[in-house]
């Protein structure tokens, strides 16, 4: 069978994190016309909404980027097969506290990469959103080493190290959105040789 077929045979699953409001909600509109579609967010009544607005192939999810147990209920959702991924979740500088930023911005992100990396298949896609701000932060060589192994049990003694302030909400946020654009770059590889892509 060759690969179209097997995805035309195959039920498409897309997903997006974030969708109960903003850009999240905009890309779930876009998508709910190709199949299958979950759509999860923090904020469980919003993202319920969406979906009842959206039809009845869309199902909505309380996801919480921070909790390995919500992402472990969202990947047994997906089922076997991720077509498309799109995260907009983000917490920005004015929402929370620097480290809460980076475990939703930067390390919650990582965490659900790695969970969902066992279903992808040739023409799976993710977007993961990062930001202008990810090019003001300061992309020394010593905090991309840091940076790229977001999931260290000591990633903030790590950059505190550095001299940074793990809790400052502004560094916090530009440090984090770096974070993600090294998050792409470094998984683009792995998701490639399974004809996947990542973006962010």
């Amino acid at each position: 069978m060759s690969p179209q077929a097997a995805r035309e045979e195959r039920q498409m699953t897309n997903v997006v994190i974030g969708a109960g409001s903003g850009m999240g909600r905009a890309v779930a509109e876009l998508l709910a016309p190709r199949g299958r579609l979950i759509v999860a967010d923090v904020n469980g009544e919003s993202v319920m909404a969406v979906a009842d607005e959206l039809g009845d192939d869309v199902e909505a999810m309380t996801f919480d980027l921070t909790d390995r147990s919500s992402i472990a209920a969202l990947v047994a959702a997906i089922g076997d097969s991720l077509d498309a991924l799109v995260v907009t979740a983000a917490l920005s500088s004015s929402m929370a506290n620097g480290r809460k930023i980076f475990e939703v911005n930067l390390i919650g992100y990582a965490n659900l990469l790695a969970a969902v990396e066992p279903l992808l298949h040739p023409g799976s896609v993710g977007v993961i959103f990062s930001s202008e701000s990810g090019y003001a932060a300061p992309a020394t060589p010593e905090l991309l080493s840091v940076l790229d192994e977001p999931l260290a049990d000591d990633f903030f003694e790590r950059m505190s190290a550095l001299g940074l302030d793990p809790d400052h909400p502004s560094l916090a946020y530009s440090v984090s959105k770096l974070g993600v654009h090294r998050l792409a770059r470094n998984l683009v590889f792995a998701w490639c040789a399974k004809g996947a892509l990542i973006v962010s």
